[in-house]
């Protein structure tokens, strides 16, 4: 994991991919949803913004994909 842990009103999320340790993989709808959640500073900003940008290897209609996908299901590991 890499990043910086400061308030920011706006998020951006440079590339619709990560690496992962099978190489690089797609951003789970949940990764993105995390992510677009750190926009907006607590007790200053009513809302925040994402800004998503695309590679040069990944379409438009890839990111509308991404935008419309339901959050993943969260499994817990204290079972």
């Amino acid at each position: 994991r890499a990043g910086m842990l400061i308030p920011a009103r706006t998020t951006v999320v440079t590339t619709l991919s990560k690496r992962g340790d099978r190489g690089v993989e797609p951003l789970a709808a949940s990764a993105l949803l995390q992510m677009a959640g750190r926009a907006g500073r607590r007790g200053i900003d009513e809302r925040g913004n994402v800004l998503l940008c695309r590679s040069a290897w990944e379409s438009a209609p890839d990111a509308a994909r991404l935008l419309a996908r339901p959050a993943d299901p969260i499994e817990s590991n204290f079972c």
